[in-house]
């Protein structure tokens, strides 16, 4: 019948018309209960609407062999959102005279059933198919595609009232390892609250089907089997370009945190091969292999931990920068300075890929320590040579000292940069590399010593200046300046923690005076009779001891003080009082360690 009424030329609208007759018609011979006993709404229906379907709203190619990624740019997402929306309107117009409730329910059913019969399996083998589809290539072909069905079945989910609720809880870089119990919780209940909700059904039918058994294995599989490989100095089919593009799409199940792992080693191997393929250490070479790095890392920097982006570029690039950066010319005058190579090392900062700890390093051992050392070795010659004009040289000088620290502490003056965008952002915005060099203490003093060695050489003191003699270059290096750096955090970190533990054995002993604090009333009272005093540190010490009988009076003899303060035995443990904490000596280590009072009359049983 479907073939007459195309035969005939029929149009889409009247056929819709007699079928929407002819169903009614069928459906008034029976009964409520003998449709559902009949399977009316899941088998009969669809077998009928089925042929109409396949008349007038797929289009030759749908059911064939060919590609769907074969057709014009967008002819096949154009056409997949079509037929859904189609399918969508014949099945309300079908369930438009049943009851509300009746129609809700039969409406998202029968949705469900053509949309699963006629449009999942094609788009499914679409992906499928190696011939069809290529991950690497076609990358916007099939966003376009998986797309089309999701908007399409949002949008009928949107038009049958579905609450929010219903729809997925889960977003692409909200989710983290320990939220994933969260996740499941919401998505029981939301499950629960909506079990008559086939669009749901239908949703996570699209993402199973398609996403879960499909795309995402498929582009698993590419993932492993890439190698990087350069054609004509690109890197080809890189990472960030087909991966990224599907990350919106891969907040099912645990796809992202699955794949993400994964990205990171690969990333890490090609840093290895790039290594390995910019060996030299000439301008051109060295400059091709930051720039492939940069490109590579520089898409994952909103992805990954910026931890990970940091190892990534402190493991891979800061060795080759640090000797990059070494090779930089000092210039007295500071008008033909080429700051190129310390501009790539700002940028990589301010880009957001490498450290503030590698980039101060980098900055200090191979940068500072150079210039200040120009700087002592020229004043000093200047200095021997007394027949040149005084006047001459100190300006000299005093050009070259404002043209650094205005570049290094101001540097919107002058840019190297050929990149607009970064001169456009370094000229409106403060760099982080220009905060953190202004924050650096260690930075700062070398620009302080350069103005005592200007300064000493217009005094004409050779003394001072010979008191302002830099490490030499040979000696002074970015790993170094790491290692000195990385000691100093660590010691600091020890210091904070101290602090943290004294603080906090402070607070203990607070509590446990404040709980002691009926101990001393007797006392205070005893020695107030006239007003004129109260109860001292000591005096609570001693009656909490005589409360837990535990003896308490002053060491005699030698070494019976601590930095001028009178130590005394409670028990067996030697302590001594300061500003209301108290010190013991604890530990194999014999170390003064504050401690609380009940913790003392522990240690002192």
């Amino acid at each position: 019948t479907m073939e007459q009424d195309v035969s005939v030329g029929r149009s889409r609208k009247e056929a819709e018309e007699i079928l929407m007759k002819q169903l009614a018609s069928l459906e008034e011979l029976f009964s409520v209960q003998e449709l559902r006993d009949i399977q009316y709404d899941g088998m009969i229906l669809p077998s009928l609407v089925s042929p109409f379907i396949e008349c007038y709203y797929l289009p030759t190619y749908w059911n064939e062999k060919a590609s769907l990624f074969d057709e014009k740019e967008e002819s096949s997402s154009h056409v997949c959102r079509e037929i859904v929306t189609h399918i969508c309107h014949l099945v309300k117009c079908i369930c438009s005279h049943a009851k509300d409730k009746e129609q809700h329910e039969r409406t998202q059913t029968l949705i469900y059933t053509l949309v699963t019969q006629h449009v999942v399996p094609r788009v499914k083998h679409a992906f499928q198919s190696t011939l069809s589809w290529d991950p690497l290539v076609q990358v916007e072909d099939g966003l376009r595609l998986y797309e089309s069905l999701i908007d399409s079945v949002k949008e009928n989910e949107n038009d049958m009232g579905v609450d929010d609720d219903v729809k997925e809880e889960e977003g692409l870089f909200g989710i983290q390892n320990d939220d994933e119990d969260v996740i499941m919780e919401l998505q029981a209940a939301a499950a629960a609250r909506n079990q008559t909700s086939n669009t749901k059904t239908l949703m996570n039918l699209v993402k199973e089907e398609i996403m879960f058994d499909v795309i995402y294995p498929r582009l698993y599989r590419t993932l492993h089997e890439w190698k990087p490989i350069i054609s004509q100095t690109q890197l080809q089919h890189p990472l960030h370009t087909w991966i990224v593009p599907w990350l919106p799409h891969l907040n099912h199940r645990s796809m992202l945190q699955t794949l993400l792992p994964d990205v990171q080693r690969k990333i890490k191997s090609t840093l290895t091969f790039l290594a390995r393929r910019y060996k030299n250490d000439d301008d051109d070479d060295i400059m091709d292999y930051f720039q492939q790095t940069k490109s590579v890392i520089q898409p994952w920097r909103m992805i990954l931990d910026t931890q990970i982006i940091y190892n990534l570029v402190s493991e891979s690039m800061v060795p080759r920068l640090g000797r990059f950066v070494s090779k930089m010319s000092i210039l007295i005058s500071g008008k033909k300075q080429d700051w190129s190579r310390l501009d790539l090392v700002c940028e990589l900062l301010d880009i957001g890929l490498l450290s503030q700890f590698d980039f101060i390093s980098l900055v200090e051992g191979e940068v500072m320590s150079h210039w200040a050392d120009t700087m002592h070795e020229w004043i000093s010659c200047k200095m021997e040579k007394k027949k040149e004009d005084e006047g001459e040289v100190v300006n000299d000088v005093v050009e070259f000292y404002i043209a650094w620290r205005t570049r290094m502490m101001h540097p919107h003056s002058t840019l190297s940069n050929n990149n607009p965008l970064y001169v456009q952002q370094r000229q409106h915005q403060q760099p982080v590399s220009w905060l953190v060099l202004q924050k650096d203490e260690t930075i700062c003093r070398h620009f302080h010593a350069a103005l005592l060695m200007i300064q000493a050489l217009i005094e004409k003191d050779e003394d001072a200046l010979e008191d302002l003699t830099p490490p030499v270059k040979e000696e002074m290096n970015y790993r170094i300046v790491s290692a000195r750096r990385a000691r100093e955090t660590r010691m600091e970190e020890e210091i904070q923690r101290n602090k943290r533990a004294s603080a906090a054995a402070a607070a203990d002993t607070s509590a446990s005076t404040a709980a002691a604090a009926g101990i001393a009333t007797t006392r205070t009272q005893r020695e107030n009779v006239d007003g004129a005093t109260t109860a001292s540190f000591r005096d609570v010490v001693e009656e909490y001891a005589k409360q837990h009988d535990v003896t308490f009076h002053p060491r005699m003899g030698p070494n019976s003080t601590k930095d001028g303060k009178p130590i005394f035995l409670f028990g067996s443990v030697s302590i001594y009082l300061d500003s209301n904490v108290v010190f013991a000596l604890r530990g194999v280590s014999k170390k003064w360690e504050p401690i609380s009072l009940d913790d003392l009359v522990r240690c002192s049983l």
